[in-house]
């Protein structure tokens, strides 16, 4: 830094003295600026080996294996949105800003209690027996072995909690235990059987209530009469690829395909090409309307209007500055 403070002295120095070669000593203060930046950033932002960050471990590995969909809960192993670049996905998450109704879900699922105020920025998961952490596909949870005293031990025993018959181990590496939830919901599965709701409030209490059939029964927060309801049927669901692909659907009768992605702004559906409304469903998740028996193809996608908005907005900033540059090189003091 002396170096480089002593050099920058000496050129704008020289530059009142020797005014002819400003243009000479401008240059040169701008590779020195661009030198001073990468070493400061280089010193303090070192950049090292991904594996470092995000190693493979068996773990990972053996839930990278597993046949998709399905998401985690793994907090009390790994932090929350770590997951994300091993493509496992998780229930939690960090974020300043998201879905107000999924943070109520989350307070509910994690408390039991209706009255619970929405999570922070921190959506966590601390209740795996909840029937929400079933609906919203919740099927395996990264438990630590402890010793007594609480710290891990690779001959401990998983809290309490999870002791549960239908949490079932089915992998284990050193400390950490990978259980499977028995009871989970598939992603995505069809119900010829809804009612509509206005009360928010009370969609939550049905959906803990162990009288509700969350698998067979979904419940709207509007009015919907464009097709029957019938008993329920043996459908099917496949999925294609991604969720964002393809999502074969066989039924018997017309109904709905319940989905527990959250309900946002920009996600469009289809159903054998044709582009279908998306439902608000069980508080927080969606329902596709299929209205006739048969196979059906639903495809999901996703289409950000905020980005496309921002993205128009700097194009005409861009365009904008473009021309004011150019009067402004073109008539320089006049134009100012």
């Amino acid at each position: 830094p002396i170096m480089i403070l002593s050099t920058t002295a000496i050129l704008m120095g020289l530059s009142f003295y020797l005014k002819r070669f400003n243009k000479i000593f401008i240059g040169i203060l701008i590779v020195v600026g661009l030198f001073e930046l990468f070493r400061f950033g280089w010193k303090f932002t070192p950049f090292s080996p991904k594996e470092f960050i995000f190693p493979n471990t068996p773990v990972l590995t053996f839930l990278q294996s597993q046949q998709k969909p399905f998401r985690v809960a793994a907090e009390d192993v790994v932090p929350i949105n770590m997951m994300m670049p091993y493509g496992i996905e998780t229930i939690e998450g960090y974020d300043a800003v998201y879905p107000l109704r999924y943070a109520k879900y989350l307070a509910v699922l994690n408390s039991g209690q209706l009255e619970a105020d929405p999570m922070g920025r921190y959506g966590s998961v601390s209740n795996v027996n909840s029937r929400l952490f079933d609906l919203v596909n919740g099927k395996y949870i990264l438990v630590r072995k402890v010793d007594k005293t609480g710290k891990p031990d690779v001959t401990g025993q998983i809290p309490e909690k999870f002791q549960t018959p239908t949490l079932e181990k089915v992998f284990e590496d050193k400390t950490v235990v990978v259980l499977e939830n028995t009871k989970v919901f598939p992603r995505a599965f069809f119900v010829s059987n809804w009612e509509s709701r206005i009360d928010s409030q009370g969609v939550l209490s049905d959906l803990t209530s162990s009288d509700f059939p969350l698998n067979q029964r979904i419940i709207l927060e509007e009015n919907f009469n464009e097709f029957s309801q019938s008993p329920q049927n043996n459908s099917q669901v496949k999925f294609s690829g991604n969720l964002e692909e393809n999502i074969e659907v066989q039924t018997e009768n017309p109904g709905f395909l319940f989905i527990s992605n959250n309900f946002y702004p920009g996600w469009k559906a289809s159903v054998d090409g044709a582009e279908t409304k998306i439902y608000l469903a069980d508080y927080t998740f969606q329902a596709i309307p299929i209205n006739k028996a048969g196979t059906h193809v639903v495809r999901l996608s996703y289409t950000s209007q905020s980005f496309k908005l921002g993205a128009v907005i700097s194009l005409i900033s861009l365009v904008v500055l473009g021309m004011i540059g150019g009067l402004q090189l073109k008539y320089g003091e006049k134009f100012a």
